[in-house]
């Protein structure tokens, strides 16, 4: 194991795959001062003084970019973040999905405009400003980029209300993004299947990625449907992009299981008009048939109306509750069309862990009650923190997710969390690709299926979703390029999630570097803290 503070490390043996897609080559790795100092084909000098890592028999490829997670406050939570570095992700692009905790006006409640919190992790709030938030992130484990999510600017103005802002309101929306831009994020996010991002119409949207797209940040987006309307989202993603002059990036692009066929192959063919264009643009997904969510989602646009408070009061009223049944009963939610109350799975319940593993008919069945109830009561007995209730959904069909993966601008991420620990000790298990999109990706697609080639899943897992958010200093092996390195066995490489137990760390990841500074060696976590905010300033520097 290298020493974790020498400044010089040798990565001798390994072959190469270096991000780019080229077929991997025998070389040794220089890592000097945190960046890559050089890659020697022929292996390295006799007389450089460096420690030595072996790498024999294994890839050295560039440390993964989770393009679209939701650590925003769980990474504040574990700062050891062993669930990314594990699987070989030294950077993660949080704010997606309109979702983040940052800008925070005083006097409102973050918790509806947020993925993933819990007041029992006591992460002290004690940000206002973009950049105050920023700022707390550096010191984990990994590295984090920030999207400035809409929801958030929208609620610390606005708040949550279900209107198009005023000339005043939207003019203080664009200066907080372009706060958000300068303190150092990376683009802006949206989230229009949810409130309060559904709410905002064209012209809102256009404005805001505007200022974003001013200082070269992307725009990410949750589209507002990818089932019966899928094909008008995303040519409202499309006219966006181009009216504010931003990159576009197409949040988990798989169509619902449910969207029509022509509707999935006009969504697509409006991304390839676009690209055609020449206007950057880009895809993503997490390479599994069940995606993450909120419990809190699957109720009546109404009751979700507003702070938690509000809800709680709404989810408490006899006439309201009759409204939710009815609701349930009908099984038009966006996710229960998908697969099912069978098939909305509890994965988090800190108020009441045995929850967990439970769909939502097995639990509504056994407390002799129907989905609709149980549901209200089981978000009151959450409180305030409602939006901590997590579920796993289905979200693609697999001939559908691989329709997606197989188009090249699509990159891979996990659409989760970063926590830590195993099984029933994981204080948040969101979904299994937390724990195991890169070693699934790495396994089951390259090694057992033979979907990918293995450079073009180190492609699609490092230099593609680093690129597509401008962060040019990183997702590659390259000399002056960051030192994130992963080295793994590419032969015993496995995600070990099962449906029933999400929360496994994968095998066959042997070293992680962040900063040229190990977080895991000989496939064990090690305390080390070198990750750092990474700002699109720092990638062209």
């Amino acid at each position: 194991m290298p020493d974790s503070t020498s400044s010089r490390l040798i990565i001798r043996g390994g072959t190469v795959i270096d991000g780019s897609g080229a077929r991997g080559f025998a070389a040794d790795l220089l890592i000097e001062d945190g960046l890559i100092g050089a890659i020697w084909r022929g292996g390295s000098p006799a007389e450089i003084d460096a420690e030595v890592l072996d790498a024999g028999g294994r890839v050295v490829a560039p440390g993964f970019v989770d393009l679209h997670a939701h650590a925003d406050v769980t990474l504040l939570a574990f700062p050891t973040a062993e669930s990314a570095t594990r699987q070989g992700v030294t950077t993660v692009v949080n704010g997606n999905c309109g979702l983040g905790p940052a800008p925070l006006r005083r006097g409102r409640d973050f918790r509806r405009v947020t993925a993933a919190y819990e007041a029992s992790w006591e992460v002290p709030v004690d940000w206002d400003s973009f950049g105050a938030y920023l700022d707390r992130l550096d010191g984990a484990a990994i590295n984090a980029a920030m999207l400035v999510p809409h929801g958030a600017v929208r609620n610390a103005v606005m708040g949550l209300d279900r209107r198009p802002p005023s000339a005043a309101e939207l003019a203080e929306m664009v200066a907080l993004v372009e706060e958000g831009m300068r303190a150092g994020a990376v683009g802006i996010s949206t989230g229009l299947e949810y409130q309060p991002g559904c709410f905002a119409e064209v012209d809102e949207l256009v404005a805001v990625v505007a200022a974003a797209a001013r200082h070269g940040g992307v725009y990410a987006t949750h589209i507002r449907n990818r089932g019966d309307r899928f094909a008008a989202a995303a040519r409202e993603a499309v006219d966006v992009a181009e009216r504010a002059g931003a990159r576009l990036q197409l949040s988990h692009f798989a169509p619902r299981p449910y969207a029509p066929e022509r509707e999935t192959e006009q969504a697509f063919a409006a991304v390839d008009a676009l690209a055609g264009r020449g206007h950057p643009v880009g895809v993503d997904t997490f390479p599994e048939i069940w995606g993450p969510g909120l419990l809190l989602h699957l109720l009546p646009d109404e009751i979700q109306r507003g702070e938690p408070a509000e809800m709680l009061e709404r989810l408490a009223r006899p006439d309201e509750r009759a409204g939710v049944r009815e609701h349930f009963a009908a099984a038009t939610n966006f996710l229960v069309r998908a697969g099912g109350y069978e098939r909305i799975v509890i994965t988090s319940s800190p108020a009441d862990p045995s929850l967990s593993g439970r769909s939502v008919a097995e639990l509504a069945a056994a407390a002799g009650t129907d989905p609709g109830t149980w549901t209200c009561d089981a978000l009151l007995g959450a409180g305030l923190d409602l939006a901590g209730l997590a579920i796993r959904h289905i979200y693609a069909t697999e001939s559908d997710l691989r329709a997606l993966m197989a188009r090249p601008d699509c990159s891979l991420g996990s659409d989760g969390v970063v926590t830590c620990c195993e099984g029933a000790d994981c204080p948040y298990p969101w979904n299994a690709s937390s724990y195991g999109y890169a070693a699934r990706t790495l396994g089951h697609y390259v090694r057992d299926e033979g979907f990918f080639t293995l450079e073009e899943a180190v492609r699609r897992l490092s230099a593609l979703p680093a690129e597509s958010v401008g962060l040019t200093d990183r997702g590659r092996l390259a000399p002056g390029l960051a030192a994130d390195v992963v080295v793994f066995d590419a032969e015993r490489i496995d995600d070990r999630t099962t449906p029933d137990d999400i929360a496994r760390h994968p095998v066959g990841i042997d070293h992680v570097l962040v900063g040229g500074r190990p977080v895991v060696a000989d496939g064990r976590p090690v305390d080390e803290r070198p990750g750092r905010t990474v700002t699109l300033a720092r990638a062209v520097a």
